[in-house]
């Protein structure tokens, strides 16, 4: 074959077909089960719901993955003596808590003054859950973010 001229048979290749679909956004190609077609979205006054279940179901498996680590010996890997910690085998991934998300975008020069969480817990508080106790200390939600004028006054 030279480009797109098959040589021994004297025909052309068609273009294949893309495997993503133009107006599709790349959420909708993973959809193997068309389960975005069969339900409807959620509505905004659901999500306050939707999110509360779900830091709760977020906090029931991490309460039961400590529980079975407690009773059952987990190794860090297979070449290694240690055991595991909770946070290795159910790990945090760590975003910076946005205080007011519709607000000015966070500042690396303030980062000091912002808290981090899980990005599920963000989430979540982003769409009107109650965050448990246990985060709040993490997400720093008592201190209040100088402006980058006052940065430079703060000790």
């Amino acid at each position: 074959m030279i480009g797109r001229k098959v040589i021994d048979r004297g025909g052309f290749v068609e273009e294949p077909k893309s495997w993503r679909s133009r107006g599709s956004s790349s959420f909708l190609d993973f959809d193997t089960d068309g389960a975005c077609g069969q339900f409807p979205p959620p509505s905004l006054a659901d999500f306050p719901r939707i999110s509360q279940e779900t830091i709760d179901i977020y906090e029931m498996v991490r309460t039961g993955v400590t529980e079975l680590m407690q009773k059952y010996t987990v190794k860090v890997c297979g070449y290694c003596p240690e055991d595991a910690i909770v946070g290795e085998v159910f790990p945090f991934n760590y975003v910076w808590h946005a205080q007011d998300p519709k607000g000015p975008p966070l500042r690396s020069a303030l980062k000091r003054f912002y808290g981090k969480t899980s990005s599920v817990v963000e989430v979540c508080m982003q769409a009107g859950a109650q965050i448990p106790e246990r985060y709040k200390p993490m997400m720093r939600l008592d201190i209040i973010v100088p402006d980058c004028e006052e940065e430079g006054l703060v000790a």
